[in-house]
């Protein structure tokens, strides 16, 4: 009996230090029985304790004419992650220069980026005991216009005074949908320390992934648009901060408008 009692501890005292920290990256199956209680709403990679991230939770925009761009991970995306570096490439040795952010307890982050100019961004996320998982990220390309426009890729279109094409013109030539004569976004400061940001019908692509950013304090919201391209969130700000919006197609990540700029109101 004092031999199957020791047995059962130390049986015991290895699971769990197993998952006092993250399993490894390949680890062995183990039986068990899916009673669908206490399911972690990130699934199971959060309920095991994994060091995952979880890619379909990551968006990034299309770099604008400056070579810039914005990495926003929704709640989830790397939970248990402590920051999240660029991986440096010889190859872009500029992205080097990025340093590390940190992830917020929920498993949410913010990048802003400059000088994007490859087809991919090579993130790193570093969690408590020290693992290190990379995530390779495709950067969405500006989309084609006119006959040579991507039916798969988003558009965002804020209004007759800043449109997302770089010719200026209406948006109506290369997508029906796009646009509008009432078409627009706005950023407008609200009770409580917020922004209320706010598209119109067919301000973006309908059922897209409206990704909202405050550079003035490295807050995020995200939203899903309605069937008509309408969709509103908030965020904490005042007016004056800079609000920075982008759409995503939510089947196919690697579709993303590049940045729409705003001043709150």
């Amino acid at each position: 009996m004092e031999a199957r009692l020791v047995a059962a501890a130390s049986v015991f005292l290895a699971i769990a230090g197993l998952l006092s920290g993250c399993l490894e990256s390949n680890p062995q199956p183990m039986p068990q029985t899916d009673t669908g209680a206490n399911e972690s709403p990130y699934g199971d990679a959060a309920s095991l304790g994994l060091c995952e991230v979880d890619e379909s939770l990551i968006y990034i925009s299309s770099p604008d004419e400056a070579s810039e761009a914005i990495v926003v991970g929704d709640s989830g995306a790397a939970l248990d992650a402590e920051e999240v570096y660029v991986q440096k490439d010889e190859n872009r040795g500029e992205e080097a220069e990025a340093g590390s952010f940190s992830v917020a307890d929920d498993g949410s982050f913010l990048l802003m980026l400059a000088d994007v100019t490859g087809n991919s961004v090579d993130l790193v996320f570093v969690f408590a005991d020290g693992q290190e998982v990379p995530v390779s990220m495709a950067v969405p390309q500006s989309a084609a216009k006119g006959s040579d426009a991507d039916a798969q890729a988003p558009w965002v279109y804020p209004g007759t005074e800043s449109s997302e094409d770089p010719a200026g013109e209406r948006p109506e030539d290369y997508n029906a949908m796009a646009g509008g004569a009432d078409s627009s976004i706005t950023a407008i400061a609200i009770e409580g320390g917020k922004v209320e940001v706010k598209g119109t019908q067919f301000s973006v692509t309908p059922l897209s992934v409206v990704v909202a950013v405050n550079a003035s304090n490295d807050e995020k919201a995200l939203a899903n648009a309605s069937n008509v391209g309408s969709f509103s969130t908030t965020l904490p700000g005042a007016a004056g901060d800079a609000i920075m919006v982008f759409a995503v197609n939510p089947a196919d990540h690697s579709k993303a408008t590049d940045t729409v700029s705003l001043v709150a109101q």
